[in-house]
């Protein structure tokens, strides 16, 4: 059983824990909440449809409804009194998700897991990398669609122990249609996922293998004893869950963008009657508005433009950090000055991420065994994801959010099995993992706060600044 039931003193402290993560970055980024717009304006381009109010440029078919529901949050604080900057508004939207969605994630590790500092640790270092950091502050899409997609991933993992599958199937074709509507469109592509779950995860499960007597690498259990199968079946399951799932995702996303496209914004579905929308040729003929981003000559281009490894280095780099000067040298890898203090932190994501991919080729089959089903649903998760980033816009880092959050669930299970493997040996091992992940966690907060964070923050914010009053050494100001 991949998920295992919380116990009666676990699961008070996996709830308390992740209410107090909540209310922890909720906090502390409202203290510091960014003045940064990102690299494309796209912040401040969306501030202003939301001002402006109209429906033809509030209603952007690549997340229909992500500047609408701002509208109405911000409306909704103008009724209250509110008076100032639609902006700040928008913004604490996205903290408030944001937040809650970390306290999540952290449940969500815990509850696969039952490992509480491991689950702690893997929180931090998603909350502290720099996009998803700076992202949780400015009013875009990059890092909401990916957290909740991470989210529909996990939902998605437990449909095979779901008692209820009809509910499960509704459940996860909601939430899925949600993140399609709502905060992006490409995130369609997450069926192919969900497809690979609901329909292959019991065959899977069924021909799971067995290592030494009593033991399996599912259940755990010593008591537990089987015999190995002489031939592998394969039979596809649940095919009518996965269409009633895919029904009511199809009935949703249509109905939306038909009511939008052809009612609200009265589009056309004649070709021959297409004008000009938002200043594109042919983007009032409702289908050509639905793929309207793909018609513009400057995504979708990675393939076949450019430098595309150079590029996609670029995008992950900055997913971890800001890039910038520290000690008056370029933050950049140096393995022959490994601690070096503009080296270090790139160098230990060099490592961690080769280390990580390394693992998983050379314990692919022992990984398998032991996670099953969701060890082939990450690296689908991961492929699938990176091949989008790399194709759409490999060196903007709000395109890597999503392939990363499977990236970081793959380390999770690594790290997650090596420590179940060192149990009961010499804990030094165990020890010198743990102590690896808070120096790399440590390093992530101080370089992308001091770089990015602290001297873009807004000064009408620091109600109480923990860096001028208790931090005046780091000599940020």
């Amino acid at each position: 059983m991949l998920f295992r039931k919380l116990s009666s003193y676990r699961f008070p402290v996996a709830i308390l824990t992740g209410i107090l993560i909540i209310l922890f970055y909720l906090f502390f980024n409202f203290n510091y909440l960014s003045n940064w717009l990102d690299e494309k304006r796209d912040a401040r381009t969306y501030n202003y449809y939301v001002k402006l109010g109209l429906p033809r440029f509030l209603y952007n078919p690549h997340h229909l409804y992500f500047d609408r529901v701002g509208q109405l949050f911000y409306q909704m604080m103008v009724n209250r009194g509110y008076s100032g900057s639609s902006m700040r508004i928008l913004q604490l939207r996205n903290l408030i998700i944001a937040s809650i969605c970390m306290g999540l994630v952290f449940f969500l590790f815990y509850f696969f897991s039952h490992r509480y500092l491991l689950s702690l640790l893997f929180t931090g270092l998603i909350g502290f990398s720099c996009a998803v950091w700076i992202y949780a502050h400015i009013n875009d899409t990059g890092l909401i669609h990916s957290i909740l997609l991470f989210i529909l991933f996990f939902t998605a993992l437990y449909f095979p122990q779901a008692k209820h599958k009809i509910l499960s199937s509704i459940l996860l074709a909601l939430l899925h249609s949600v993140i399609v509507l709502v905060f992006h469109q490409s995130d369609i592509i997450f069926a192919f996922i969900i497809f690979f779950i609901m329909v292959f995860s019991k065959t899977l499960y069924t021909n799971r293998i067995y290592i030494k007597k009593g033991t399996s690498f599912i259940f755990q259990k010593k008591d537990f004893y089987t015999v190995q199968k002489p031939v592998i079946t394969f039979r596809l399951y649940n095919i009518r869950y996965f269409l009633l799932y895919l029904l009511i995702l199809a009935i949703a996303i249509i109905a939306a963008y038909y009511y939008i496209g052809i009612v609200v914004l009265k589009l056309t579905l004649d070709p021959a009657k297409a004008g000009y929308f938002n200043q594109i040729k042919g983007s009032t003929y409702f289908f050509n508005w639905i793929v309207l981003y793909t018609n513009i000559d400057f995504w979708g281009k990675g393939f076949i433009k450019g430098d595309l490894f150079g590029k996609a280095v670029k995008g992950i780099t900055t997913y971890f950090y800001q890039t910038g000067q520290l000690n008056g040298k370029e933050i950049s890898w140096d393995f022959s000055a490994f601690t070096a203090p503009h080296a270090i932190l790139p160098n230990i994501v060099i490592l961690f991420i080769f280390f990580i991919l390394i693992c998983t080729v050379i314990l692919c089959v022992f990984l398998y065994k032991r996670y099953n089903y969701s060890f082939i649903a990450c690296l689908l998760f991961l492929i699938i994801y990176v091949l989008f980033a790399c194709w759409w816009e490999p060196d903007y880092r709000e395109f890597w959010i999503a392939p990363m959050f499977a990236f970081w669930f793959l380390a999770f299970l690594v790290i997650n099995f090596l420590l179940e493997k060192l149990h009961g040996l010499w804990p030094l091992p165990q020890f010198a993992v743990y102590i690896f992940l808070s120096v790399f966690l440590g390093l992530l907060f101080f370089i992308n706060f001091t770089n990015l964070i602290y001297p873009e923050a807004s000064r009408e914010f620091r109600l109480f600044d923990i860096v001028r009053n208790w931090g005046y050494y780091l000599k940020l100001q």
